[in-house]
């Protein structure tokens, strides 16, 4: 009995001791010390439970050799004493093994032995189990010991297991963070994807990672890049034309997980010899892009937590690579905005055609860092090609100087057609000259003056789809941009005083390649371009093609103050409207007699040049000089200049666009996508300013979510950041185009109703509001409703700025205060209530 009553308290004080681990290895070491210092047992081991193949294997042992350890595996149920016990999930006491059937020869001399299954709340974590050489070496007192130690050995390994999980789990988010500085919007695409493959099989150790992105001209996935644990093997692969989970998670547009090959309903595998497969598609604004492949050989599978991570760096993915997407774009641009800018400054009044082609294919050269870039003149008598300039390495079989006839090879049917060809495969086109061995792109593009064509542009290059459509354009106005050099050099020789325009143009160009206020830009063509060109008036109208109207820009019109603006219907204007409908500009020499238009008395002369400004396809608006100082008509000379500035200008105008919109970025709310606090309190002054002058409406909504916090503090405020963008969807939906939507601050919303009365801002409250109440705000598995709150007032005379807002949001609080979920009108013109 003391012998007993001294095992006991021994068991009571080291199992104390062990629901303090929380390292599994450790408290397996000191599971099996007291195994041998308490019950002296010759053999002993702890084999943990595989919930995956529902398999025994043993975690740590005492007396075993370590070839066994290693290679021991049992199934739940199978052979040997573990095996029924795993099972049964009942402990198993086994005086003498040679009379139990069920005891499976492990340890040789092993004669008696306790199984033990290790369960918490019935969920199996392993087998306890002690063996000895002695027939009936252990005591049914020893079995009841080790019962009650076996659970709280379950227990400690219950607590060590939960604590390994969330040390993984820290791990993973720690490795996500490294992974995200690594990222950088400004890396190009394909060197970005691979220091992502690379970095996850550098801190998760995966045998195989695949980065595939879509091709959008072969709507095809491809490897962008790949990264493996084995040196030796392979860095891409072709994808099957059966089923696969890159195209099945890319296709259902949700990440994919395959444990194990058995019993995989995916016929191929994308790594022929991967065992478990992960894939989680790319996404860019909800629209899938690619996809991210991991693959493990052998027994080494994944868990939820691998799929929750790498789902998290996709998600962070999708962001840098739309980003590097964009950069990608606009650093394409800016290298074209260069090379046209630096084509521009080639100075005229020293012009050498042979240097200028020469600097022009080494300025592309250099730039683009294409193959080869070659320029060739045009004779149209003689249907010849010249090669007069190339940069790159040297050609097989032509030099500078080499003439061909036109028709011969891509270059050749380019100068005889007048199209444009590009080939992103070389080897498959039956025109291609092989001037290089190892060409496998071409683009190539006429030169054109005055829609005469007067050489080819040649860019060749050693990359498969090196150019996409965009390229057509961009080089193809490089190219406009060489053509309209050399007829501009041959202005200038033919006469000086074009040239001198030429000159003054050129400078203003660059001024207005300085800004990117578009304001300045129309007010410094105004203000200079007509003393160039010799006239006295000047004024920009911008088209809005849905109105069919032109809207007056800027001016230095005399009947007109110079902020006046002025809207007119393009049928009711005979000049600019024979503008926009040929699509070019137009030459007027006598409006009288050309058109039937009598000349009114604000104009001096009856000559125009009415201007198209146009970029790509997109008619911006009309420039129009009139009232030549010497009362003559407008030369050619001065047509054809004016139009060619007006090119630059209608770039400079877009490049204005694109940097506001950029701007416009930073004046957003980053969660809802609607204007900030900010932004609301600027445009405000400008609508409050805009309906004074103009004596326009001017309305105002204010709207409050009802009983967000209760909300927040019901869901959390992860499911109230989701029920704000979702009303911000709704705002966008209900409110027009000139309407301004802005997140006021937190749940609070403003909405600015440009010309507007009381009545009109009752009728888009009321939708509004009712749109918010029925919008479907989906959860998990719960529909979330939420409804708001309105306030409406309209601006009048000697109201401030802050008067306005004032009455809007009471007014809200009294729609609050009458039951919520309705839209109150201010008391200051006439007091009312929308009910639900």
């Amino acid at each position: 009995m003391q012998k007993r009553l001294e095992k006991l308290e021994a068991m009571y004080r080291l199992n104390q001791s062990i629901l303090t681990l929380l390292d599994i290895n450790v408290l397996l070491k000191q599971v099996l010390e007291i195994m041998h210092d308490t019950f002296g047992c010759d053999n002993s081991a702890v084999l943990l439970f595989e919930p995956k193949s529902e398999e025994l294997y043993i975690a740590a042992a005492a007396g075993y050799k370590q070839d066994m350890i290693r290679r021991f595996r049992t199934s739940v149920g199978g052979h040997g004493v573990t095996g029924f016990v795993a099972r049964n999930r009942e402990p198993l006491f086994v005086p003498d093994t040679s009379a139990d059937p069920r005891y499976v020869p492990g340890v040789e001399g092993a004669r008696s032995e306790i199984a033990i299954p290790l369960l918490v709340n019935d969920q199996l974590y392993g087998v306890l189990d002690v063996e000895s050489q002695k027939v009936y070496s252990f005591t049914e007192d020893d079995f009841k010991v080790l019962c009650v130690f076996a659970s709280h050995i379950a227990m400690a390994l219950h607590n060590a297991l939960i604590f390994e999980s969330e040390r993984k789990r820290l791990s993973q988010l720690e490795v996500l963070n490294q992974i995200r500085n690594r990222l950088s919007a400004r890396q190009e695409v394909d060197k970005l994807l691979q220091t992502v493959a690379s970095s996850i099989v550098e801190f998760f150790n995966f045998h195989h990672v695949l980065i595939f992105l879509q091709d959008e001209q072969e709507q095809k996935l491809g490897v962008i890049a790949s990264a493996t644990l084995d040196p030796a093997a392979p860095h891409g692969c072709e994808l099957p034309v059966d089923d696969n989970i890159v195209a099945r998670a890319f296709s259902e547009r949700r990440a994919l997980m395959v444990p194990s090959r058995d019993g995989s309903p995916l016929a191929a595998r994308v790594v022929a010899e991967a065992e478990s497969e992960m894939c989680i598609p790319i996404a860019a604004g909800g629209t899938p892009i690619g996809a991210i492949y991991v693959g493990n050989v052998g027994s080494a599978g994944f868990d939820k937590k691998d799929l929750q991570v790498l789902e998290a760096i996709s998600e962070q993915l999708s962001t840098v690579v739309t980003d590097a997407f964009a950069f990608q774009r606009e650093s394409k641009r800016d290298r074209h905005i260069e090379v046209i800018h630096r084509i521009g400054l080639v100075p005229l009044q020293s012009f050498d055609f042979r240097k200028f082609t020469d600097d022009i294919a080494s300025l592309i050269y250099d730039v683009y860092r294409f193959h080869h870039v070659s320029l060739y003149s045009f004779e149209k008598r003689s249907q010849q090609l010249e090669l007069v300039a190339f940069a790159g390495e040297e050609m097989r079989d032509q030099q500078v100087g080499d003439k061909t006839g036109a028709g011969e090879g891509i270059v050749g049917h380019v100068a005889r057609t007048g199209d444009y060809f590009l080939s992103n495969d070389t080897t498959a086109e039956s025109r291609y000259k092989e001037a290089f061995l190892d060409t496998k792109s071409e683009l190539t593009l006429p030169i054109r003056c005055d829609q005469e064509i007067v050489g080819v542009l040649n860019l060749e290059s050693r990359k498969l789809n090196q150019f996409d459509k965009s390229d057509i354009d961009v080089f193809g106005k490089i190219a406009d941009q060489v053509g309209y050099t050399i007829k501009n050099a041959e202005l200038f020789r033919q006469k000086s005083s074009a040239h001198n325009l030429l000159l003054n143009l050129n400078s203003l160009s660059r001024e207005l390649n300085a800004t990117f206020d578009r304001k300045k830009i129309l007010s410094a063509v105004v203000k200079q371009l007509p003393d160039l060109i010799g006239c006295r008036l000047c004024s920009v109208f911008f088209y809005h093609p849905q109105e069919n109207t032109l809207e007056l820009m800027v001016h230095n019109l005399p009947y007109l103050d110079e902020g006046d603006g002025m809207t007119v219907s393009v049928d009711d204007n005979v000049l600019m409207k024979k503008v926009i409908s040929l699509n070019r500009s137009v030459y007027v020499a006598d409006i009288e007699t050309e058109l039937s238009i009598p000349n009114k008395p604000q104009y001096a002369t009856k000559s125009f040049l009415n201007i198209l400004l146009r970029h790509q396809e997109r008619i911006i608006g009309v420039l129009n000089l009139t009232d030549k100082h010497d009362r003559h008509v407008f030369s050619s000379e001065e047509f054809y200049l004016a139009h060619s500035f007006c090119e630059h200008l209608a770039t400079a105008i877009v490049n204005a666009e694109r940097y506001q919109k950029i701007l416009e970025l930073s004046i957003t709310d980053g969660l809802t996508g609607l204007y900030v606090h900010r932004y609301f309190q600027e445009a405000l002054d400008r609508e409050i300013a805009r309906s004074s002058r103009y004596n326009l409406p001017l309305s105002l909504l204010f709207l409050d979510l009802d009983d967000f916090k209760r909300f927040n503090a019901a869901y959390g405020h992860q499911v109230g950041d989701i029920v704000l963008r979702e009303v911000a969807i709704a705002l966008r939906t209900v409110t027009r185009a000139v309407d301004i939507a802005c997140r006021y601050g937190g749940e609070e919303f403003t909405v600015i109703l440009p010309s507007t009365n009381l009545e009109q801002a009752r009728i888009i409250a009321e939708r509004l509001r009712r749109k918010i109440a029925s919008h479907a705000i989906v959860y998990g598995k719960k529909d979330l409703a939420v409804t708001a709150s309105i306030g409406i007032c309209q601006y009048r005379p000697g109201l401030s700025k802050a008067d306005l807002i004032e009455l809007a949001d009471k007014a809200m609080q009294r729609a609050k205060a009458s039951g919520k979920n309705v839209a109150v009108a201010s008391e200051t013109r006439s007091a009312g209530t929308i009910a639900p």
